[in-house]
């Protein structure tokens, strides 16, 4: 029998440095390891029938029912002995050390005995079942390399294959693990250690079909990486050349210096070319031009010339040999340049000659335009935040707010409630002292001029500054030369306004101490009132002058009506009646006195009480009017025309006012040719009115008949007349 001897040395292959290529387990190490084993199986018998060759040593046999029985077979020397059934009651003993107490015919080897033997059968299908399974290195390392580490030679065309995730594992510490986990596959370093990739002459990275380069890394010389198979970057013996574009993050910087001094990086929302260090940032070039991104210049520096600043690709400003040229307008904070002595700025329009001048000395300083009258109509301005906020026309008008003043100060604002003048000072102190003011001052010095002709003043009510006043003043005729002009009117802080008053206590208070006369109201209308009212949206009462008077009179109104006028001859006229109070301010309406009116009106005959027809005869009528008690009356109304009238209809009169009852009439008709009742004789008609009509009618009263109306047909057309007619009734 052969015993299995192990050719590779599995466990000083631990010992090995990393990287050391002997410690890779070879293909035809694994083959060496596996025929040793086939050898050492195929020379050993089966445990049923065994079948020995030469010679068999065993140090004791207890054979029990044999020829040998109790004897020693090879106790000294080596022993042969052929038997055909070799029976152990109890056990075999060898050597005095090893019992062996039973045969198993156990194919998986599963109750692992001390004292058992394994069939032939039972053995060969175990290493079988292993050789089969044991495919993987794990479970070779595990159950075929038990005594120290040897090589595992791989044969040419055999792979070693590991499942996903199953890790060829490196170092005590599994330091280095290649795995595929199924999607991706590593070369892991997870021990404390570095990663080592090494070639002895160049490295290349590149697909899995060799088709393109990743990287490549050429001993001694360059390192190219590659995009799709073509080089982008390459090391060379001075840095680094870039083919294409080099980008960077936001926030990620291309850093340039030992103490990172020149700094280039866009933060996300600027770029920026940063120089952090001790240094200068010099951009040098033969002519140097700064662009937007569409190529619109900023700047253009020419090598040995100019020097230019453009805006929107336009040029503006050059600097040149003999200064600097502007094109269009400059704009400062400040401005210095020396001329003769003085700081002085001159600004010339080349095409009309106009010169603009700010010059300051010790002891003057003044800005003029076109003091040499080059130019018609030149005009000084003060632009703010691109707005004219001050212009100073050619006549010397100045404009705060306007372009084109039309006096010596106009003060202009688009602002509603903002268009203020302030003038602040201060009053000492002191109280009824002015503390601000504006003065006019007359400059003719003829007669009483020169003058402070008269001014408007704020003075303080009190010592502490509280409470404002307003004074107004002016000088008069005859005063003398120099003199200040006098108050005239005082605005005090209760709003009350004094004429002639300096202390006045009603909202207005006329004084005047040479006149008894102290007031006129008039107007430019054809009436001038006076209102009056108990605050200031009751209603108010006026005295007046009123409108339809071209002569002097006065009216007295209440709630927009006229109660009273007293005219140029100082009549009395009360158009609603003159009440008697019974008490003073009280209203007693059985006082009141009626008012009076009368006049004339046109009488016409009518078919019906409200429209009809009418009477082409009429007569001019008079009546007289006291409160509401009307009297008419008409004489004359002859030959009756009653032409278009219906005759079967009742015949109606017209009244100056329309009747407020029926029948309150007193009146007499004296008449000519009426044929009512079937006789004119010993009757007589009587006017007779309607309720709330404009309209009466004829009624008749006769000696024993009932009364009866006069109709259209009661009257010849043409001859009948109406002498006289009286009617009074209430309107």
């Amino acid at each position: 029998m052969t015993d299995y001897t192990k050719t590779t040395d599995f466990a000083a292959k631990d010992s090995l440095p990393s990287g050391d290529s002997g410690k890779i387990i070879k293909g035809t190490e694994f083959e060496t390891e596996f025929d040793n084993i086939a050898t050492a199986v195929a020379t050993k018998s089966n445990i049923a029938s065994p079948t020995f060759t030469g010679t068999t040593t065993i140090p004791t046999v207890d054979i029990n029912g044999g020829a040998i029985d109790g004897t020693a077979v090879g106790v000294a020397s080596a022993s042969t002995g052929a038997f055909t059934t070799l029976t152990a009651s109890t056990s075999l003993n060898i050597a005095s050390s090893t019992t062996v107490d039973g045969v198993l015919d156990e194919d998986n080897m599963a109750s692992d005995s001390a004292t058992k033997l394994a069939t032939q059968q039972s053995i060969k299908a175990y290493v079988d079942s292993q050789i089969t399974a044991n495919n993987e290195l794990s479970e070779i390392l595990v159950n075929g390399n038990t005594t120290g580490g040897t090589d595992i030679a791989v044969g040419t065309g055999d792979d070693i294959t590991f499942a996903d995730s199953s890790k060829a594992i490196f170092g005590a510490g599994s330091d280095l693990q290649i795995y595929h986990d199924g999607s991706n596959s590593y070369v892991s370093d997870q021990g404390a250690g570095d990663l080592y990739i090494r070639s002895s002459n160049d490295l290349w990275l590149q697909n899995a079909g060799g088709t393109e380069t990743y990287a490549r890394f050429d001993e001694g010389a360059s390192t190219y990486i590659n995009y799709a198979g073509a080089t982008k970057l390459t090391t060379t013996s001075t840095g680094i050349d870039v083919t294409g574009n080099a980008t960077f993050d936001d926030n990620g910087k291309a850093i340039f210096g030992d103490g990172s001094d020149l700094q280039i990086y866009h933060d996300g929302s600027n770029s920026y070319i940063a120089e952090g260090g001790t240094g200068n940032l010099q951009i040098q070039a033969q002519n140097l031009s700064l662009e937007d991104s569409t190529g619109t210049r900023f700047f253009l520096g020419i090598q040995g010339g100019e020097t230019r600043l453009y805006n929107q690709g336009n040029q503006k400003v050059a600097v040149t040999s003999t200064g600097i040229d502007v094109t269009g307008t400059a704009s400062a904070d400040k401005v210095l340049v020396s001329k003769d002595g003085t700081d002085h700025i001159e600004v010339v329009d080349a095409s009309s000659g106009q010169v603009t001048n700010l010059t300051t000395g010790n002891t003057v300083g003044y800005i003029s335009v076109d003091s040499s009258n080059s130019v018609a109509d030149s005009a000084f301005s003060v632009y703010v935040d691109g707005s004219q906020y001050l212009t100073v026309d050619s006549t010397g008008n100045v404009g705060i707010g306007t372009d084109s003043p039309t006096r010596l100060l106009e003060l202009e604002t688009t602002t509603a409630n903002e268009s203020y003048l302030r003038i602040s000072g201060t009053s000492g102190n002191v109280a009824d002292t002015n503390f601000a003011g504006i003065e006019f001052y007359n400059l003719d010095s003829s007669a009483a001029g020169p003058n402070v002709a008269s001014f408007i003043e704020a003075r303080a009510q009190t010592s502490t500054g509280a409470g404002g006043e307003l004074v107004f003043a002016t000088l008069p005729s005859t005063a003398s030369e120099g003199a200040r002009a006098t108050e005239r009117l005082r605005i005090d802080a209760d709003g009350n306004v004094g004429i002639g008053a300096a202390a006045p206590t009603r909202k207005l208070h006329v004084n005047d101490e040479s006149n008894s006369i102290v007031g006129r109201f008039s107007s430019g209308q054809t009436s001038t009132w006076a209102q009056f009212a108990s605050n200031s949206t009751g209603t108010a009462s006026r005295i007046g002058s009123p409108t339809d008077d071209a002569v002097a009179s006065i009216a007295f109104m209440t709630r927009d009506q006229e109660r009273l006028r007293i005219d140029e001859d100082g009549h009395v006229i009360i158009p609603e009646g003159v009440t008697l109070g019974t008490a003073a301010g009280t209203y007693n309406a059985d006082n009141t006195l009626d008012d009076y009116e009368e006049g004339t009106f046109t009488m016409s005959l009518y078919d019906a009480l409200g429209g009809g027809n009418q009477s082409p005869t009429q007569q001019t009528a008079y009546y007289t009017k006291i409160g509401n008690k009307v009297t008419i009356s008409v004489s004359g109304f002859n030959n009756i025309d009653t032409t278009g009238m219906t005759a079967g209809n009742i015949l109606y009169f017209s009244l100056p006012f329309s009747s407020s009852s029926t029948g309150r009439a007193v009146g007499s008709v004296i008449h000519h040719g009426f044929t009512y009742a079937g006789n004119s004789s010993y009757q007589d008609m009587k006017p007779y009115v309607d309720d709330s009509s404009g309209r009466a009618r004829f009624g008749t009263v006769g000696y024993g008949t009932a009364d009866s109306t006069v109709k259209v047909s009661d009257i010849t057309s043409g001859d009948d007349d109406i002498h006289t007619l009286t009617l009074t009734y209430f309107a």
